[in-house]
């Protein structure tokens, strides 16, 4: 955990990387120029594995909806072997805390939430800086949170 924590020290104290974030799901989560959000809610699971970013789709309660093929690649498990469980209970457990899961628990509750921030990721994987973005799903009456990562920093 040290050295994630050194990771996360890299990134924040870095002006330049910190004003990225602010703008990055216009550059880093687009699909063929358009916000991927609008486009997410409609693929089936074939076009989604082929989203060239990590896509997860958590319930309420953050129990896995879906799971794209690279963000399988990253974490090195099946995406048909995680539906159904708990992302952070389950797979993500450096995620229990304010940075992560206190954001989920949030953004969940308001009507509108799109947020985009660094995150070191470490459990059961090899320690993995990542843009992550979490966003309320665009289906009316519908309560789940798209998550959407993609590594900015290469692995030690």
């Amino acid at each position: 955990m040290a050295a994630a924590n050194s990771t996360w020290s890299l990134f924040t104290h870095c002006s330049s990387f910190m004003s990225t974030v602010a703008t990055a799901h216009n550059r880093f989560f687009s699909l063929q120029g358009k916000d991927a959000i609008f486009s997410l809610d409609m693929m089936s699971d074939f076009e989604l594995d082929q989203v060239p970013f990590g896509v997860i789709k958590l319930d309420r309660d953050a129990k896995i909806l879906r799971y794209n093929r690279v963000e399988g690649e990253i974490t090195g498990r099946q995406p048909s072997a995680v539906i159904g469980r708990n992302f952070f209970l389950d797979l993500a457990a450096c995620g229990v805390g304010p940075l992560f899961w206190g954001r989920f628990k949030q953004g969940i509750m308001k009507p509108t939430y799109d947020e985009v921030f660094p995150y070191v990721f470490y459990h059961e994987m090899p320690e993995t800086a990542m843009l992550v973005r979490m966003t309320l799903s665009r289906v009316f009456g519908e309560k789940s949170m798209w998550i959407m990562v993609r590594r900015i920093m290469p692995t030690a």
